[in-house]
């Protein structure tokens, strides 16, 4: 399952939450390895996960690119 949420508070900040049925023997089996690999940054501490999440990465869109228009 996956949740993405976006608070008034924090409007920048995209939090991505996952949960799954085989969450612990992924994160057992290397999940971890490849989280830090590739997002250290943006995991947060589990008292900000989202609910119902079994990881919560957050995004900082104010640092994306913006889409020009055609």
């Amino acid at each position: 399952m996956y949740i993405m949420s976006r608070n008034d508070e924090t409007p920048d900040m995209i939090k991505f939450g996952f949960s799954c049925n085989c969450f612990k023997q992924i994160m057992e089996n290397g999940g971890q390895d490849m989280l830090d690999e590739c997002y250290k940054d943006n995991q947060l501490p589990q008292d900000q996960w989202l609910q119902d999440s079994e990881i919560t990465l957050a995004i900082d869109a104010s640092q994306m690119l913006k889409t020009n228009s055609k």
